[in-house]
């Protein structure tokens, strides 16, 4: 029946849409988990080649020191190689920190969107000042249990 919708264009009732959205919530998890799990990969990769840079660096600058000769050009091209190795996977871990960042955004967003069109069916409204407040919905205007009151209490009358 929801595929059916869907292929027509149809709009799914929001408890429908609400439910697909929470079952992605799931492979969002699995590949936030293999990103991080990537991520931790790349770092050991670029701790050993950064290790490998500064001393090919190090060793080159030392030899400097020592002789009065010039470092060879293929010495210095290799310190070179070795940083841009270093690099480069900085920028793979970070370009994956990212994607993963925006589809964890992403999903954090489509759910909200969701959870506002199921609080509308139902007939759940959110007063400006409630949600500035910090309060939740409320259903036909009146407050939750602890919400702040969303008026201001008109003072009462003086008794003779």
């Amino acid at each position: 029946k929801v595929r059916a919708m869907l292929m027509a264009g149809l709009p799914l009732p929001a408890h429908l849409s609400a439910q697909r959205a929470m079952k992605s919530i799931s492979s969002v998890q699995m590949t936030v988990q293999r990103s991080l799990a990537t991520t931790r990969e790349l770092d050991s990769r670029f701790e050993t080649t950064k290790q490998r840079a500064n001393e090919a660096a190090r060793a080159c600058i030392e030899q400097s020191r020592a002789s009065t000769e010039p470092v060879e050009p293929e010495r210095l091209r290799a310190v070179r190689a070795e940083q841009r190795a270093t690099f480069a996977l900085a920028d793979k871990k970070l370009q994956l920190i990212n994607e993963a960042h925006d589809l964890v955004d992403r999903q954090v967003s489509r759910l909200d969107t969701e959870l506002e069109k199921v609080h509308n069916d139902l007939g759940f409204v959110v007063h400006p000042r409630a949600q500035e407040a910090g309060s939740s919905a409320t259903m036909d205007g009146i407050p939750p249990l602890g919400a702040p009151l969303l008026f201001e209490p008109e003072p009462e009358p003086p008794y003779c």
